[in-house]
């Protein structure tokens, strides 16, 4: 009734919303009691008197328990019998309205995450690549603002390499949805080529499709890899005069120097002469210099790595060469010889600053490891070279050791580790931050290619902590004595027992296995051939393995006793597991050469790498002898247990 207010009729739909019956309001003015507002009442029916009609008035209203509710309200004025009545009809929007607001958090929150995502982050228009929107980290991927590629296309920035690469990179996401891992090679704003690796997702702002992308910039990355890889392959395969004129080329390169030396030092240290010498793109001949009064005294003096990242003319005036050649910079270290002390010295010159950095430092430690290792073995051969012609036989013996040492040598191994775990650390802290105080912006894909970055991490830590274990055992003193082989064994299939026990596996291991070594080294070598048995027999239902000496397969062990050629005993370590093709056996040995995927069998391709070097270091050998689908079998030779001797140590 507009004249009085009162209630006359209420349907059962706006019983329900308001949560009470009409007849307990029939006559009655509702108006206070399910306005949230009385200023709000007032005004809807100020208008409803003015206009006889109002339509979607948002409004808030009220349940009969004082819930308060969103609410569209439409009225209309009618007359009947002369009396004006209002007809109203009110629409529950409430749902609406969280899902509203809802949906804004959500767009708040994913602002928020891609505004302060440590990656570079953008949003492109899928037709035609025009930049719809980019994050701050993504100026340090490419080196442009936000201003300046807002509204631009990647092919007018000259960002791709043509226009159909990124037409081709388009094209995946449009027909997958998303990518992972893409690699490419984009511009960046002073028109430098950079490696980078691109994630992006196929979304959907305003009904048109766009791309989300997060971009890593990995050049150093792809370089600082192929600089390990290259060091780790001995730079090239030459040895010698022409392995140092290799390695200045390649540390000039990797360091940006004009100059890169490596000498040897002469009358204790005073003077060096250059056993390589690269300077402005040009290998030159060999020089004798005085030290004295020079950066590479003062290296030699301190026996560690020094920087002057400029002026280094001016703080050694009396080096008159330093000014006249224009040079700002330097880098050297020393190289330790065989006994132990400084041998020669590797350094770097550059008419430029050179800023120091952990990465700068790490690529140069990783060339002075390798270096210091070729001077070493330089100098062994030298000492070879002077022996008597009568021991020729032990000179060609010795040589062959040498070269067989030098193809593997870890030297580099403790300045990869040692220099690449910090800055590895710091990667896997800072995106554990990121999960831990950010998990909830980020969402679930973005927890997930943190989870992947983690997994990487680790994986590469593994890698590292591999190289150290094989540097580690080529570096150690043997310290043989008698062992007990067999309880030795017995220890080492406990702890695997132990960490799968619902694993069937039966263990044949003799008894009164001995043999004369050191025997922390043997239990690395026993814990890698047992550990192989186990992890290749993983998928049989009833798995077999059996230690025991060679010949006696199927019946006891017999004791380690001599017998072998040399006073050496042979043993094997035998499965039923997937077993290897015999054609790919001489890479069995070979770090990091698997002949199994990662996905099949976990490992780093070390642990037999690992059993050889430990094995040859006690004089003996080891092979291995396998058949797909039928299991494999190792053999190894150690001294045997000398008669009279102390009780082996289990």
């Amino acid at each position: 009734d507009m004249d009085c207010g009162a209630l006359l009729l209420a349907n059962a739909a706006a019983e329900r919303m308001f949560q009470i019956s009409a007849d307990a309001l029939r006559g009655q003015n509702p108006g206070d009691r399910f306005f949230a507002s009385a200023e709000a009442r007032k005004e809807f029916w100020r208008r409803v008197r003015r206009d006889g009609r109002v339509l979607s008035v948002p409004l808030q209203l009220r349940r009969h328990d004082g819930e308060p509710f969103e609410a569209l309200m439409s009225a209309e004025i009618t007359e009947e019998a002369g009396e004006r009545h209002a007809l109203a009809a009110v629409v529950d929007v409430s749902a609406q309205a969280r899902a509203h607001a809802a949906q804004r958090a959500s767009e708040e929150r994913f602002a928020k995450a891609f505004q302060s995502s440590p990656i570079g982050m953008t949003i492109t228009r899928l037709t035609d690549g025009t930049y719809l929107e980019a994050n701050a980290a993504n100026e340090r991927t490419l080196g442009y603002a936000r201003a300046e590629i807002v509204g631009r296309t990647t092919v007018e920035l000259d960002i791709w390499a043509s226009a159909q690469e990124r037409a081709q990179f388009a094209s995946q996401v449009e027909r997958e949805g998303r990518v992972m891992g893409y690699e490419a090679r984009l511009r960046n704003r002073w028109g430098q080529q950079v490696e980078v690796r691109m994630y992006a997702e196929l979304i959907e702002l305003g009904g048109e499709r766009c791309v989300l992308s997060s971009t890593l910039n990995v050049s150093e990355q792809k370089r600082d890899e192929e600089l390990i890889l290259e060091a780790a392959r001995g730079v090239s395969a030459e040895t010698g005069e022409a392995f140092f004129r290799r390695l200045v080329e390649h540390l000039a390169r990797a360091t940006g120097a004009e100059r890169a030396y490596v000498g040897e030092l002469l009358e204790g240290g005073r003077r060096m002469r250059t056993v390589a010498r690269y300077a402005d793109g040009t290998h030159g001949a060999s020089v004798e210099y005085d030290l004295r009064g020079s950066p590479c005294e003062q290296v030699l003096a301190r026996g560690e790595l020094l920087v002057w990242e400029r002026d280094v003319a001016a703080a050694f005036k009396q080096r008159d060469g330093l000014a006249e050649a224009g040079i700002q910079s330097y880098m050297g270290v020393p190289l330790v010889g065989v006994d132990g002390k400084p041998a020669g010295l590797m350094n770097v010159l550059s008419t430029h600053p050179l800023p120091r950095s952990a990465r700068l430092e790490a690529v140069f430690r990783i060339f002075a490891a390798r270096a210091e290792a070729e001077l070493a073995r330089l100098q062994r051969e030298r000492e070879i070279i002077a022996l008597n012609a009568s021991l020729e036989q032990r000179v060609r013996e010795r040589t062959a050791e040498l070269e067989a040492a030098n193809r593997e040598l870890e030297a580099f191994s403790y300045s990869v580790s040692h220099d690449l775990r910090a800055p590895l650390n710091g990667v896997d802290g800072l995106t554990q931050l990121l999960e831990t105080r950010h998990a909830q912006a980020l969402g679930a894909e973005a927890l997930e290619y943190l989870r992947r970055t983690r997994s990487g991490v680790q994986r590469m830590r593994q890698i590292i902590e591999n190289l150290l274990a094989l540097s580690s055992v080529a570096r150690s003193a043997v310290k043989p004595q008698p062992v007990d082989l067999s309880s030795m064994a017995r220890s080492v299939a406990g702890e695997l027992q132990r960490s799968r026990p619902e694993r069937r596996v039966h263990w044949q291991i003799a008894d009164g296995l001995t043999a004369y070594a050191d025997p922390g080294l043997t239990h690395i070598v026993l814990t890698n051939l047992l550990g192989n048995a186990w992890k290749y027999s993983g998928k049989r239902e009833e798995a077999r393995v059996a230690f025991e000496r060679a010949g006696s397969a199927g019946g006891a062990g017999g004791a380690g006793s001599p017998g072998g050629a040399g006073g050496r005993v042979e043993f094997v370590v035998r499965d039923n597991g997937v077993g290897f093709d015999m054609a790919y056996a001489e890479h069995l040995f070979q770090p990091f050469r698997r002949l199994h995927g990662q996905g099949e069998f976990e490992g780093t391709g070390v642990g037999l790498a690992i059993v050889r070097r430990v094995v040859e270091r006690h004089g003996g050998s080891v092979r291995g002898e396998g058949c797909v689908g039928a299991g494999a079998a190792f053999h190894f030779s150690l001294p045997a247990a000398r008669e009279g001797a102390d009780p082996p140590a289990p």
